[in-house]
């Protein structure tokens, strides 16, 4: 069988150093920047490939910027994020400025 796609927002929690000691994942972008705080302050959203056969193939990251209120074009194995990432994130900041 193929291999399939799931996305997921996901906030850390980052030290001093930028290394992550905790995260959270959630389904919207709006429920992880709503779990925003001075712990868990860095968010990205998730891409992992899988199948039956294998199970969990590959993890890959795009990274939120929420001083320039947008998100990566690309994951950082290359591929593009999907246009619907990019609204969802634009819409939520375009509501609360």
């Amino acid at each position: 069988m193929g291999n399939k796609v799931a996305y997921e927002w996901r906030v850390n929690e980052c030290d001093d150093n930028g290394d992550i000691m905790d995260c959270d994942f959630f389904e919207t972008f709006a429920a992880a920047f709503d779990a925003c705080d001075e712990k868990f302050n860095d968010i990205e959203l998730v891409r992992e490939i899988y199948n039956d056969d294998d199970g969990w193939v590959s993890r890959t990251h795009a990274e939120v910027s929420l001083s320039m209120q947008a998100i990566e074009e690309r994951f950082d194995c290359g591929a593009p994020v999907p246009r619907r990432f990019h609204r969802e994130v634009r819409k939520l900041f375009q509501e609360r400025n």
